[in-house]
């Protein structure tokens, strides 16, 4: 299930809520004030190393 961040107009509190769908998100309210919260961008990184070798991973050998 997506993780998605989310951040209140209102009070200004940003919280991660794993939602099933995106469809779900604009059913979020604020733990702190109760307010509708609005889904904001959230950029990812991942880390570790891929368990191909570097013929396959897509880049330069």
């Amino acid at each position: 299930m997506p993780i998605f961040e989310f951040l209140c107009k209102k009070c200004g509190e940003k919280t991660e809520i794993i939602l099933k769908s995106s469809s779900e998100a604009g059913e979020a309210r604020c733990p702190v004030c109760g307010e509708k919260m609005l889904r904001s961008f959230s950029p990812f990184a991942t880390k570790g190393r891929s368990s191909c070798g570097h013929a396959h991973s897509g880049g330069r050998g």
